[in-house]
Order: C-alpha cells, then structure tokens, then sequence
C-alpha cells in the first residue's frame, strides 16, 4: 500500500477517534447539566411549598386576629352595658306600682314624651304579667293616656294603634275559636283542643279564654252530613287549607302490633316503593279501591302524600287507617306505611313473629 494511503487513513482514523470522544464528553457535560437542574428544581419547589404554607398561617392569623377583635367588641359591649345598669329587672307588683306612679308624676309635670312612655310600657309589659291590674290596665290607664292626648296627639295615636292591635286580635280569635266549635261538633275532639291551645299560646287574655269558652260551650254534635259540616268550617276557618271532611264514627280495624312487629314492618318498608299517592284529589272511592287490592295481596303498603301539611297528614292518616280498614305501621315525613294481615293463613305474604 503506498505510503500516503496509509498516513491518509492514519489521519481519518484519528479524527474519528476525536470526534467519538468529544461526543462522549458532551453527553456527559449535559447528564451532569440535568442531574443538577434535578438538585436545583428540589430547593426550588421546598421554597414554593414555604411560600404557600406562610401565605396560608398569614391568612389564618388575620381571620384570628379579625376574631379577637369581634370578641372583644362582644366582650365591652357586656361590660358596658354591665357597669351602666343595664340589668333585666324582675317585674312585680312594686316594680309595675312604682313605673305607674312616676309615669304619673312625669304627666304632672309636663314631660309627656317620657310619660308616655312608662305609661305604654305598664299597659304593653308591666300590668298583663301582674294579677289584679286588668281593672287598672283597662280603664285608669287608658284615661291618663287619653287625657294627655288631649294636648299630646303622639298618646292618641299609641291608644288607637293598640285598639287596632287588639281588634285584630281579638278577630283571630273569635275566627278559630269558631273552628274549634266545629271542630268539636263533629266529634274531632283531639284537634279541637290542639286547636284551643293553640289559640291560649296566641293570646291568653281572660277576653281570648272568655270567648274560647263561649264557643267551645255551643259544640253540639253533628246534625248535617259530613261535606257540610266541612264547608261551614270551612266558613268559620277561611285562611286555613281544605280539609277532608269528617267521616261518619264506625269501628276501627283492631290489630294491634307490639314494638318489635312494628320495627320489622318499617325495616320491609325502607326498601318499598310508594304503591299510592294522595294529592289534590284527596281520597277518593279510587284510591281506597287501590289500596284494598295491594293490602289483599302484599298485606304492606307505603304511600306518598303530595303537598300536604303535618296536620292534615294526621287527619288523612286516621281517615285511611278508619275506612282502609288497616292500621299504621309507621310514619316519615311525606310517606306512611299500612298493613293488614292477611285472614287467609296460605295466603299470607308476611310472618309476624
């Protein structure tokens, strides 16, 4: 081989040499470049994850702070009004006797503004919480208040606001006293009296018991059909929501369920689905003639009541318990569960243990 062949390949084979070993010392150069970006990106998110977690106790420590200092308000504004008297003071008949007298001496002396004022808090607060001042409260009282507003118009306007006040009321009550009557015409004594405590909660003046008792006195028992019985409460009750008319007495389906029976047909009922719903139409020949076919062949029924209020709920639970001829194996919220077994022992669906 000549001899410039061979120094040609000498070199060629040199160059190679070179370039594969600066290749090799680039990729390490970058390896090393990436394993310390690696090492640096470390520190860097720790710092990021400190950040945050400072931002956050910062944050904590204002709504802390923000706290504090609504306590603190709290706390002077109790002890303000602490040292300054503001102490609820128990009303007794001393206690009502001397506000009446200085609201007197304070009329006497020309300041009807403040006058006034204890005046209006002995009739509001003071004499209805105090046996013995009805007579008082309802005419020396008002004689003061309406001798002043002969030369003070603010006493006038407070008497005829509380007149107004006491109209209304007195409405109210005569209105569901009359329901009440009704009510207890038909036979329903248990929402009778729920009613009549519910008037005495309202308003327990011996005028409100006065005419509870004036109507309750008139309950005669019933002397037209159902439907009309409802439309003359109805009549006397405008404001409230209609209501299922009372069903002719009749005896009950007795079957009574002890706890046990009745926790075991409640846990079957969780997994039911309503068979019947009771909504607007009430209930009607169709819907006991539907719940007498399920209560034949499944012995449990669930059902659902659309739009009705806990009260009517009650009363249309009695109705479908009286004429379904069942009993109520439970109750929550818009649904109830009835059963009736079966007569037929190789018919029965449930066993009752």
């Amino acid at each position: 081989m000549p001899t410039g062949k061979i120094l040609t390949a000498i070199a060629v084979l040199s160059l190679v040499t070179a370039l594969l070993h600066e290749a090799r010392e680039s990729q390490k150069s970058r390896d090393a470049l990436v394993a310390a970006q690696k090492k640096q990106a470390e520190p860097l998110a720790k710092v990021s994850r400190l950040e945050t977690s400072l931002s956050t106790a910062n944050a904590r420590l204002k709504a802390s702070e923000e706290d504090g200092a609504k306590l603190l308000g709290v706390i002077d504004h109790a002890t303000t009004n602490a040292t300054s008297g503001a102490v609820r003071v128990p009303i007794t008949h001393d206690y009502v006797e001397a506000r009446y007298k200085h609201a007197q001496e304070l009329a006497k002396t020309g300041n009807h503004e403040e006058a006034l004022k204890e005046f209006l808090w002995c009739y509001d607060e003071g004499m209805p919480l105090i046996a013995g001042y009805g007579g008082v409260r309802y005419s020396f009282l008002l004689q003061m208040i309406a001798k002043m507003g002969e030369t003070y118009p603010p006493a006038l306007a407070a008497m005829r606001e509380r007149r107004d006040q006491a109209e209304q009321r007195t409405e109210i009550v005569k209105t569901t006293a009359g329901y009440v009557e009704v009510l207890a015409g038909v036979g329903d004594l248990l929402h009778a009296r729920e009613l009549a405590a519910s008037i005495l909660a309202y308003d327990g003046s011996p005028e409100a018991k006065a005419i509870l008792q004036e109507h309750a006195a008139r309950a005669r028992p019933p002397r037209t059909s159902a439907n009309r019985s409802h439309a003359i409460a109805s009549s006397y009750f405008p404001f409230a929501t209609a209501r299922p008319p009372a069903l002719p007495h009749r005896h009950m389906y007795d079957f009574p369920l002890t706890g046990a029976q009745k926790t075991f047909l409640r846990s079957l009922g969780q997994t039911m689905e309503p068979a019947l719903k009771v909504g607007k139409g009430g209930l009607t020949d169709e819907f006991f003639k539907e719940l007498q076919n399920h209560l034949n062949t499944r012995e449990l029924v669930k059902l659902r009541f659309l739009g009705a209020d806990r009260q009517t709920r009650s009363e249309l639970i009695a109705h479908i318990a009286d004429q379904g001829r069942c009993v109520l194996a439970g109750a929550v919220g818009m649904t109830a569960l009835f059963y009736r077994q079966n007569p037929d022992k190789a018919r029965r669906v449930i066993e009752l243990s």
